[in-house]
């Protein structure tokens, strides 16, 4: 089973309207151009899909539920009541933290042939940052088919890397 309404919400997201560039076009923040293998499991083809969206599949209650990643906060109040055990932070290891990342999509522009966009074009500083040690992160997302969207795809994974913290809670029932 599935909620449809929760498609529908992925959708508008993947549907907002950016501009690429200054004074560039309006393109969806988001488009999806893939070719899909009949042959292959559904739910298969379904995580094809998501994969160029930042999307995610969740299976809660007897449906599945997608989530597309957009702008906005979220956020739990807890208090020691809820906390009924330990609280872990813990910062990326360089094994998956990036100062450069490369992404591997489809270009109408190049007659439908595979081409590359890093983030950022200048990866020195980063570099440096880290120690002179090149952290390179390579992705094929064969759904993108525009190089803006690859861009800001490679941008949202170094971001992502270079900034995220691993938190662990062990909450009780009340925590949702």
């Amino acid at each position: 089973d599935s909620n449809f309404a929760d498609w529908q919400t992925a959708g508008d997201v993947c549907d907002t309207d950016v501009t690429n560039y200054s004074g560039g076009d309006t393109i969806d923040i988001m488009d999806c151009h893939a070719v899909m293998n009949t042959s292959q499991k559904c739910i298969d083809n379904v995580k094809t899909l998501l994969s160029g969206c930042r999307g995610y599949l969740n299976y809660s209650g007897g449906e599945y539920k997608v989530l597309v990643e957009s702008t906005g906060s979220s956020s739990i109040t807890l208090t020691e009541d809820n906390i009924i055990g330990g609280i872990t932070v813990a910062s990326k290891n360089k094994n998956s933290r990036y100062n450069r990342v490369l992404v591997n999509f489809i270009n109408p522009d190049k007659n439908y042939q595979s081409d590359e966009v890093q983030f950022p074009d200048q990866h020195a500083n980063l570099k440096t940052a880290d120690g002179g040690i090149l952290l390179e992160g390579r992705y094929d997302l064969s759904t993108i088919a525009n190089p803006y969207q690859a861009q800001e795809m490679a941008e949202v994974i170094l971001r992502r890397s270079r900034s995220s913290l691993d938190v662990t809670i062990i909450a009780d029932a009340n925590a949702v």
